[in-house]
């Protein structure tokens, strides 16, 4: 009797998961996405379609057990927090190498996670979990500024830094409006530094590691990044320490992982990990771009079984790339106009721009307005930053 063909589940069928089938076929696995839209970019290059929502963790795992009948399914991958309950209950069900859905649900749970870690000494902000805003007195004990977000959310969503208790009720309804509980914690300044990896049986594998900047307060929403990091080989070591340590501490094993950190002065601060990559942005475009190889490949060929070549994660990225988001600040932007400038004055990868996203300007508060991305190579990253002066200037009153 022939074996069954291998197979993957993709969760999620947007542009950049265009990639994510290209690898999983050169590693000859049969791709199986789903997404609630039906017209969807990946649909077409996939060798299966199926309307789920990537939240539907009942739906994903019948799909998963019909599937099963005709492929041998190595796993299902999600690029984001809300597949990522629908992954775990499927590599439960069948028996695959995987996070439990139990390390998920923890490490979803910023409360939960940095109490752990502040219980081993690991460097994370102070916290407190507020249902309703404290009284005038316990306002007065806190050293603002400080930092107020939902319990549960993502993409910078209802996150706001505040200086006085007089700013806290409105910072409070902000992030009210993505759930019931909310998160204070201190305040620390400084860049992000992006890490990836794989847990895989124990082991943590690094898989690429950027900088990354955010918006002028009151709002933390990501702006733009680069790789490889300005930081020193010795601090590129303690950034997938603390990521490897905090992923631990979780229980996070068989699964990709990353963490948010802040870099200043020569001292991390862990924000958060989860059992997945970085968004797309950095992980399928930035990474590969920069010349290292896809973390999604890696990760994709653990659970094929094929092995790849050793990576020398000292020097993983060759090339000096930027990623920048896109932020309108026109009601009316040709962006076919902005393309052709980036293309005629710089090295220009790709440039992604999504019409539909284009529903507000001048109003910015977290990932949600944003209308797409691109990529610029630079010789160095001086020249990186050289051109954020160009770009402000060139878009003044138009981009962010």
């Amino acid at each position: 009797m022939n074996s069954l063909p291998l197979a993957i589940l993709i969760i999620g069928a947007g542009h950049m998961q265009l990639e994510h089938v290209r690898w999983a076929k050169s590693l000859n696995l049969v791709t199986v996405v789903t997404d609630i839209r039906d017209n969807a970019p990946a649909i077409g290059t996939a060798d299966e379609y199926y309307q789920i929502g990537g939240n539907d963790v009942p739906g994903l795992t019948a799909l998963a057990m019909r599937l099963s009948q005709r492929f041998k399914l190595v796993g299902a991958y999600s690029g984001s927090d809300f597949g990522l309950p629908a992954v775990a209950a499927i590599h439960k069900l069948l028996g695959i190498p995987g996070c439990t859905p139990e390390a998920v649900t923890l490490s979803l749970n910023k409360s939960a996670t940095k109490q752990a870690w502040l219980s081993q000494g690991l460097p994370t902000p102070k916290m407190a979990l507020w249902t309703d805003i404290p009284s005038r007195a316990e306002l007065l004990k806190l050293t603002y500024p400080i930092i107020i977000k939902p319990l549960d959310s993502c993409g910078s969503q209802g996150v706001t830094s505040v200086n006085t208790q007089e700013e806290v009720a409105d910072a409070v309804a902000i992030a009210k409006q993505y759930g019931d509980q909310v998160l204070m914690e201190e305040y620390f300044d400084g860049y992000g530094i992006d890490t990836i990896g794989i847990m895989w049986q124990g082991e943590f594998i690094p898989c690429g590691l950027g900088d990354r900047y955010f918006s002028t307060p009151p709002f933390h929403f990501p702006t733009h990044g680069f790789t490889p990091s300005t930081l020193s080989k010795q601090d590129k070591a303690m950034a997938y320490q603390l990521t490897e340590q905090a992923c631990r501490m979780v229980g996070l094993d068989n699964t990709p992982v990353k963490a948010d950190l802040l870099y200043k002065d020569g001292r991390f601060t862990l924000l958060e990990v989860s059992p997945r990559f970085h968004g797309d942005v950095f992980t399928t475009k930035l990474i590969p771009f920069s010349g290292a190889p896809s973390p999604v490949l890696q990760w994709f060929a653990k659970l094929a079984g094929v092995q790849l070549s050793k990576l020398d994660t000292d020097n993983i990225a060759t090339k000096t790339v930027m990623w920048k988001a896109l932020f309108p600040l026109a009601a009316d932007i040709n962006f076919a106009n902005v393309e052709a400038y980036l293309r005629e004055h710089f090295n220009l990868i790709e440039f992604f721009y999504e019409s539909r996203r284009y529903k507000k300007h001048n109003q910015h508060s977290d990932n949600t307005s944003l209308v797409g991305f691109f990529w610029v190579q630079f010789n160095n990253s001086q020249e990186a930053e050289d051109f954020l002066t160009t770009f402000s200037n060139r878009f003044e009153g138009i981009l962010l």
